[in-house]
């Protein structure tokens, strides 16, 4: 009811709005993409450091300086892909198929 009476004086505000609502929509799916991007080398270096601590236990150093260079890693690949590329380009371009020929 409000905003009806709202969007009937300021009829541009329904507008304002969408785009609103638009831009944080957008924000949460590139937030999501980035950290898709941040875990495929922190997962890596994590399944890495998982093994070296099953192997030896009792030395715990290895594994966390594997699990720091792979957070760190992680960070750098995926601002470098956002700033070159964007997370949603460089991802729609990976998950892409070609087209299948017959």
């Amino acid at each position: 009811m409000f905003l009806g009476i709202l969007t009937t004086i300021v009829p541009s505000l329904s507008h304002i709005i969408k785009y609103k609502v638009f831009k944080v929509v957008q924000f949460i799916i590139e937030a999501i993409l980035w950290l898709l991007l941040f875990l495929s080398p922190a997962l890596f270096f994590g399944v890495i450091a998982l093994l070296f601590y099953i192997n030896d236990w009792e030395n715990g150093t290895i594994p966390v300086v594997l699990i720091v260079a792979g957070v760190i890693s992680g960070v750098i690949f995926a601002e470098y892909i956002r700033r070159k590329h964007g997370c949603s380009a460089y991802l729609s371009r990976i998950f892409s198929t070609p087209d299948i020929k017959d």
